[in-house]
């Protein structure tokens, strides 16, 4: 419950600081190159590293499209602070393989782990604490536990959310794959609704074929809930 709360949070954060999100693709688009063929990069996102813990939940991800929540903090640290590897491509990874992959929730998250988010406060894995969390899985973890956290000296102001619509008089809704509870919104007065998935081609960052059929999944799921429910004033 908490982690649905705190997606919650990051979408508005982020819906009022929408440069946050344009600023990171922009970066992304820049390192793109640079990344494309280098070895540590290829070796982190083919779980290669010299740390066993941070490979196998690589083929986690893969497999199973989630990781649970402690775990992904564990591994944007190790990413960001051991593998010292761009927070960005990390943040990409993660969005191209999670089921539940959001702009807001992964991208803010990612800048938290960094020390971005909240300007100087990072989060620095400890081989203890997976240790402890991980039943002793996994024990003496070789990480850099004394990095400094990321700098960035710009900052966000808030932005007014300009809302270009009226319910009142619209009579179409267009929804996307990460607003799907529809059953608790006032439907009366849209004679039509389009649930939209949209495909690789029109995405800014592009998902596995896996997540996109989660999410084809997901939206048919919808249509069915809304075809039992009726629509009364």
């Amino acid at each position: 419950i908490q982690e649905v709360l705190w997606r919650t949070y990051w979408k508005g954060w982020l819906e009022l600081r929408p440069n946050v999100w344009t600023d990171y693709l922009v970066e992304l688009n820049q390192i793109k190159n640079a990344f494309q063929n280098n070895e540590d990069y290829l070796s982190a996102i083919d779980g290669k590293t010299n740390i066993d813990c941070f490979n196998e939940w690589v083929k986690e991800l893969k497999d199973n499209n989630y990781l649970h929540n402690h775990t992904r903090m564990w591994f944007a640290s190790i990413w960001i602070f051991s593998l010292s590897l761009p927070w960005q491509k990390g943040a990409e990874f993660f969005m191209k393989h999670l089921y539940d992959g959001d702009a807001a929730s992964n991208t803010l998250s990612w800048r938290w782990v960094a020390g971005l988010q909240t300007k100087g406060k990072h989060y620095v894995a400890q081989a203890w604490n997976i240790s402890k969390f991980t039943n002793n899985k996994y024990n003496n973890v070789k990480l850099n536990e004394n990095a400094l956290p990321l700098l960035d000296k710009r900052e966000y102001k808030l932005k007014p959310l300009n809302l270009m619509y009226n319910d009142e008089t619209n009579e179409s809704l267009l929804v996307f794959e990460n607003e799907l509870s529809l059953e608790n919104q006032k439907l009366k007065n849209y004679k039509n609704i389009y649930l939209a998935l949209l495909s690789n081609e029109a995405r800014k960052l592009k998902l596995e074929q896996k997540v996109l059929d989660f999410k084809s999944n997901v939206i048919n799921d919808q249509k069915k809930r809304l075809k039992q429910v009726q629509i009364v004033d």
